[in-house]
């Protein structure tokens, strides 16, 4: 409907577990989605940081992948006309990506910091 502005996978999404830390759990639902696109709007605005909220809105949906998903499977028929085909995408291949930045941060880093918050 009008409210979505874009989609993003969330269904049978692998991430943290809580038994150890090494542990995996497989989740579904817009808990999984929503994070991405916060990550994606977060990384972003991390390298442009005069972009205003409305900036990085538009950066991440004018970069979406457009008519890729089957919108009347998964909204009510009164809703598909109004609601966009927009589907989340991070190209970390493009030199020119803002998404670059994950390829910048050298593995010891990544330990280090991970380690600390233990």
């Amino acid at each position: 409907g009008k409210c979505v502005d874009i989609f993003a996978p969330g269904q049978d999404i692998i991430s943290a577990g809580i038994t150890s830390n090494d542990d995996r759990a497989t989740f579904s639902g817009t808990s999984q989605a929503t994070p991405l696109v916060s990550g994606a709007a977060a990384v972003y605005w991390s390298i442009n940081r005069d972009a205003t909220p409305l900036q990085v809105k538009d950066h991440i949906t004018s970069t979406c992948s457009r008519d890729k998903l089957r919108i009347d499977a998964v909204v009510p028929p009164s809703f598909v006309d109004q609601t966009p085909n927009c589907l989340l995408y991070i190209d970390n291949d493009d030199n020119n990506s803002p998404y670059r930045v994950f390829d910048s941060i050298p593995s010891s880093e990544v330990e280090s910091y991970v380690k600390n918050m233990e």
